[in-house]
């Protein structure tokens, strides 16, 4: 028809089922706009968008919009017939950003952000960074540096309003709130017990506060 191609001469503008073009190129679609592809082994599929101005408001922008109630804004990225993973806003959770395992941004979601609120391994975050362990692995590990602490946590300075960390861990004996090992991992230096029990350089504290030394075990 007379809107499949459009040359505006005046505005130097190309539209593909537009009469109005108001891009360099517009293309209005009612299915899948159109495809980049390679067929031929040993040679790079690249889309590059390259902006060479200089001033501060002379930006790079690629743009994925949906309509509220709609379906996501995406972008997904797999390998053929093994991994796929895709990113961005899921529009029928509130509008979190996802990044999931799967080819949907609701499915299988890995990490979430909902206004302020991190998530790993959650898609409803209840606090600033909320990490839900998987299964049978410990939920964080960090390794420190040389000279350096491993983590540093520090509180509001507010007189009156400056909390430190809060623990919450063990249920009986068998259990452990809090352990302290040596940097190895080979040599417990302080435990605190499911059961309240304290061990100081000793694993397996007897009474509420058990400390040992080489010459002394009270």
């Amino acid at each position: 028809g007379s809107d499949d191609f459009v040359f505006d001469h005046i505005d130097s503008r190309v539209g593909l089922g537009t009469k109005n073009p108001a891009y360099t190129l517009d293309l209005l679609s009612t299915g899948s706009a159109f495809r980049v592809k390679n067929t031929t082994n040993g040679a790079d599929l690249n889309c590059v968008i390259i902006n060479e101005g200089t001033t501060s408001t002379d930006d790079a922008l690629l743009s994925i919009t949906t309509e509220p109630a709609a379906g996501d804004p995406s972008i997904r990225f797999a390998i053929d017939g093994n991994e796929t993973w895709s990113m961005g806003i899921d529009n029928s959770d509130s509008d979190k950003f996802k990044i999931s395992n799967s080819s949907t941004v609701h499915t299988d979601t890995r990490l979430t952000i909902h206004g302020s609120k991190i998530g790993i391994g959650t898609a409803a975050p209840e606090h600033t960074v909320q990490i839900d362990a998987n299964s049978g692995q410990h939920g964080l590990q960090v390794n420190g540096a040389q000279n350096k602490y491993t983590v540093s946590l520090r509180s509001n300075t507010t007189t009156g309003q400056a909390y430190g960390p809060y623990i919450r861990g063990g249920t009986n004996s068998t259990d452990s709130a809090l352990v302290v090992d040596n940097a190895s991992g080979g040599t417990t230096y302080l435990r605190v017990r499911g059961d309240g029990n304290v061990g100081v350089g000793i694993n397996a504290p007897l009474a509420p506060l058990h400390i040992y030394a080489a010459t002394n075990d009270n």
